[in-house]
This record gives C-alpha cells, sequence and structure tokens, in this order.
C-alpha cells in the first residue's frame, strides 16, 4: 500500500514539473526598466570632458557646442534699460524711441506736458482759475556711439500751449513754448543742451475787459542743463538759458536759471502707484532774479517704458512772479490740485 502512494506522489512531481517547464517555455520575459526610471538623468556639460553618466550605455565623451551661425542673436544690456543691440561693437540707433534721456523737470512750470491746475489765483473776474497745458516732448533719434559705448545721445522735440482761464471761460493769458534739445545721459548722470522759443499772448476777455495794452513778450534761447540721479529715485539739476533773441519788456539781463529736485522711482508702479515730491526755483531776469517757488506733492502712477507713461495727481503751492509772460510783473501765492499726463 505504501510503494503504491510513494508510486503515486512522484508520478504527480514529475507531472508537475514538465508543466512547470512548459509555462516557462511560453510566457515572454518581463522588458528591463529603461535607465531613466532607475535614477535621475543627469546633464550634459557645456565644456569640457563629460561627467560619466554610469546610468548611459553611451561611453562618455566631450560634447559639442552649436556652431555660431546657429545661434540667436545675443542682447547686450546695458546701465541703463533702453538700449540693446546684437553686436557689443556696432553703433546703435533707434528711431522714435520710447522713452526720454533728460526728463521733464516735474514742478517747472515751463515743462511741456498735458495737465491742468485748479487754484485760488484772485483776478478781476474771481479767483477761480485753471492753469491747463497742452503739449509734449517727443523722441525722435537715439544714438549710442561706438567711441563711447556708456554715452547715450537723444534729438527730441516739444511744443505746448500754457493757458489761464478764470471761471473756466474767460481767457486771461497764453504762452507757446517749443524747442529741440539734444539730450545724453552716462552712468547716473543726464543733461540737455538745446533751442527754445517763448512767446506769449494776454486773452482777449481779459484785454477787452480791463482796456490793457498787450506788450511783446519772446524770448529765442539756448538752454544747458545737468542732473544726476542717486540711486535712480532722486534727481537733483541745475538748468541755464541764455536769451540770443529777446523783445521783453524794460530789456532785462539774457541769463535765467534754475535749480531743483524732483524724486520718485523710476520703475514700473502698476496699479498701486507711488508717492512723488518735486521743488523748481527759478531765477528770471525780468523780475531782476528774485526767486520763484513751485512746490508739488502727489501719487504718480508709471510705467517706465511707455511714452507719456506717466499719470499724477498732486497739490501745488507757488510764491513767486507769475510765469505767464503778459503777466510776469504781477506776484502770486496760490495753493492748487492738479493732474498731469507727462513723460
Amino acid at each position: 500500500m505504501m510503494r503504491v502512494a510513494s508510486h503515486r506522489f512522484a508520478c504527480l512531481v514529475a507531472v508537475a514539473g514538465s508543466a512547470l517547464a512548459a509555462f516557462g517555455q511560453q510566457t515572454p520575459p518581463v522588458p528591463a526598466l529603461p535607465p531613466s526610471s532607475l535614477a535621475p538623468a543627469v546633464p550634459a556639460p557645456t565644456s569640457g570632458n563629460a561627467i560619466p553618466n554610469p546610468w548611459s550605455a553611451a561611453p562618455p565623451g566631450p560634447v559639442a557646442s552649436a556652431p555660431p551661425s546657429a545661434r540667436t542673436p545675443t542682447e547686450v544690456l546695458t546701465d541703463d534699460s533702453w538700449v540693446y543691440t546684437d553686436s557689443p561693437s556696432s553703433s546703435r540707433f533707434e528711431l522714435l524711441p520710447t522713452s526720454l534721456l533728460w526728463e521733464p523737470k516735474l514742478a517747472d512750470k515751463r515743462e511741456p506736458r498735458l495737465s491742468a491746475v485748479f487754484n485760488d489765483v484772485d483776478s478781476v473776474f474771481s479767483n477761480r482759475t485753471q492753469d491747463p497745458s497742452i503739449g509734449l516732448t517727443a523722441g525722435i533719434l537715439r544714438l549710442r556711439p561706438e567711441l563711447f559705448p556708456s554715452v547715450v545721445v537723444q534729438v527730441d522735440l516739444f511744443a505746448v500751449a500754457h493757458l489761464r482761464f478764470s471761471r473756466a471761460d474767460v481767457s486771461i493769458a497764453q504762452d507757446y513754448r517749443a524747442g529741440v534739445p539734444i539730450t545724453w545721459r552716462a552712468g547716473n548722470w543726464v543733461g540737455k543742451i538745446g533751442y527754445e522759443h517763448t512767446s506769449t499772448q494776454l486773452g482777449d476777455e481779459f484785454a477787452a475787459f480791463r482796456g490793457v495794452q498787450r506788450s511783446t513778450f519772446e524770448r529765442d534761447e539756448t538752454v544747458g542743463a545737468l542732473g544726476y540721479l542717486w540711486d535712480n529715485q532722486l534727481r537733483t539739476y541745475g538748468q541755464v538759458g541764455y536769451a540770443f533773441y529777446r523783445t521783453i519788456p524794460g530789456d532785462p539781463e539774457r541769463w535765467r536759471y534754475d535749480v531743483g529736485f524732483d524724486w520718485f522711482k523710476r520703475v514700473n508702479t502698476g496699479r498701486t502707484g507711488q508717492p512723488f515730491a518735486a521743488i523748481n526755483a527759478a531765477f528770471n531776469p525780468e523780475v531782476d532774479y528774485n526767486v520763484t517757488m513751485t512746490y508739488q506733492l502727489g501719487w504718480m502712477w508709471r510705467k517706465d517704458d511707455q511714452r507719456l507713461g506717466q499719470f499724477r495727481v498732486y497739490a501745488e503751492f507757488f510764491d513767486g512772479h507769475s510765469m505767464f509772460g503778459q503777466l510776469f510783473r504781477n506776484r502770486e501765492r496760490y495753493a492748487g490740485i492738479g493732474f498731469a499726463l507727462d513723460y
């Protein structure tokens, strides 16, 4: 009996072994995992001999770089954020640049901008006075010479009409200005030199009401200015103008002067904006160089790479002789609220 059972068990083991062997021959082998799944790939070096990668079947060796003809143009970033080129040795010309090297002085009442100031200057009509300005500065050509790679030069044009109204419907005075400044920047230094023309006119309603005679007030002058930008925020400046032709009552001296500062960050502000402050002191010969002060304090929104990309709302305080040529003898002191679109 035991012999029969042992014989049967041996037969079952033999049959099971044969079945397993046959199953192993019919089942396909499990594919090996790729090297990338076993370990992270080792980045190829950019120069020199390659670091051996134990997970790669290819033998290590130097990696060839792309030929110069296949590379993309290289941007050369400069100290200023306006200029780039595909060759560090080429002269760079830019027609109609989108920014200014010399930005108009914020608190200088002569500068071109789109603005309006509502103040309490008293007149024979009312003390509700509005001083709008309609004008702008446009960049025409920008150049970075080969001999002075750190210097940027630009030719601009500007034109503006400064107006004064009382009660919003009575014309008091108009000043018209235009010029061709050549501006430059080298590091933190900025400057300009150019030609400027100023002519003035008395308002028709004001002349008719008062019965006054219009006087001739015109000036053609060469203007130069120099400023320094501290930490891309505070600009201090000085300006001088020499009138080579003038028709002004009293035949005053030919020189005039301005000094001052404006403070704000020269960056894109986004929707939140940023504060700003500015002061300008003007010394004009027709009033024996008695100082005329303008103060501004307000909030600004700015896009640094866009023309007319600066909008300001501010309080303005003025103390001195009127900046309107027909009214230059009038001493004015006022407070007002203004807004301006400039730069």
